[in-house]
């Protein structure tokens, strides 16, 4: 009796990212999968050849426009950026083209398999609208609230979640009847600009 198996490589089980950028970590673990580590490298190419990982990416910056991104797939992945925000919107895109989606900044989907299935890598991406974001009452009140409102909570996950959709803008009214503390922001509308955010956390 003849027994035919079909064979195929198996699916990649982690991703590890070879960046400058610690702050990165930062960025990454807000996705809520333990298989994305962040490796801290001077010469993220060398490093990620080198690299004995799954799926091996090194982030390059070069000085294409701050918010301008690229993704090349090969035995390497490489994320190109022009910025802060044009290296995370090129790692967003890269998990996308893995299966991740964000649709929540609390909970993300999350693939079962890591299998590449993006046909977007090889393009030079620019945005084509200036000011990208959203109110936070676009959001459902409640899931900013400890966060921008009260203090209680970190905003760092909110804030990833709409840089990993491409966003550079979030506003939100100040209430300062909630919270009067001097180092809180107490004005009757506050704008916070990502671009500004991603530079004080480097």
């Amino acid at each position: 009796m003849l027994l035919l198996l079909a064979c195929h490589s198996p699916s990649p089980g982690t991703i590890t990212v070879y960046a400058g950028d610690e702050g990165l970590a930062d960025f990454l673990a807000t996705v809520g999968d333990p298989r994305i580590a962040l490796v801290v490298s001077e010469d993220p190419l060398k490093d990620a050849g080198r690299s004995q990982a799954e799926v091996a990416v090194a982030v390059v910056t070069d000085s294409r426009c701050a918010e301008c991104f690229r993704v090349d797939a090969g035995d390497v992945y490489t994320v190109t950026g022009g910025g802060a925000l044009g290296v995370r919107y090129g790692l967003g895109a890269l998990l996308e083209g893995f299966g991740y989606r964000f649709y929540h900044p609390a909970e993300s989907l999350i693939p079962e398999t890591l299998e590449p299935e993006s046909s977007a890598w090889g393009v030079d991406e620019a945005p084509q609208i200036a000011r990208r974001g959203l109110h936070m009452h676009t959001l459902h009140p409640i899931d900013g609230l400890y966060a921008y409102w009260t203090g209680e909570e970190d905003p760092d996950p909110i804030m990833d979640w709409a840089i990993r959709n491409r966003a550079n803008h979030l506003q939100w009214v100040g209430l300062d009847d909630i919270d009067r503390k001097s180092t809180r922001l107490n004005s009757s509308h506050t704008v916070i600009s990502y671009a500004v955010f991603c530079l004080k956390k480097k």
